[in-house]
């Protein structure tokens, strides 16, 4: 289903307001989620759509997704960027089992402000280490896999011998 005009109309408020470059712009549209125009999009693209435009600085006029105390739509949209940076574009489902594996958490809109930035801390030395060529996407695949990671957590009991 077609975006309807007030999405289009944020888009392109959105798109003026931080100055992205059309072919850029573009490039996210084609790459990003598979579509040739913002038309096309899904609600859910939306979202995460608006998201990026925060992260390139985009401040809505209104915005009602803030929570006091709660992680803010700056933070969110950094987190789902530094997200698919890490892994070459996997979705958001893979970021909702990592956070509740090592963050407590099992989806974004539960992030508090705090724990918000330990999760782009941790985001970030994950892209550093995989800039540094520390991480191949072999070794996140394994490391994911590893005996003793399940989506409970580590194994526990007594030993192997």
């Amino acid at each position: 289903m077609p975006l309807d005009n007030k999405r289009l109309a944020a888009i392109l408020i959105a798109l003026e307001q931080t100055d992205m470059e059309k072919d850029l712009f573009q490039e996210i549209l084609v790459k990003k989620f598979g579509v040739q125009s913002a038309k096309d999009l899904s609600a859910g693209q939306f979202v995460n759509l608006m998201g990026i435009f925060l992260y390139f600085g985009y401040e809505p006029k209104h915005a009602y997704g803030e929570r006091e105390g709660m992680a803010s739509s700056r933070q969110l949209g950094f987190i789902f960027w530094l997200w698919k940076k890490w892994t070459g574009g996997q979705r958001l489902d893979g970021l909702h089992q990592w956070l509740g594996r090592f963050h407590g958490v099992s989806h974004t809109r539960f992030l508090t402000q705090e724990k918000a930035g330990k999760v782009i801390a941790a985001l970030e030395a994950m892209r550093k280490r995989q800039r540094e060529g520390l991480e191949s996407p072999e070794e996140k695949a394994a490391a994911l896999d590893r005996p003793g990671r399940s989506r409970r957590g580590p194994k526990s009991g007594g030993s192997n011998g």
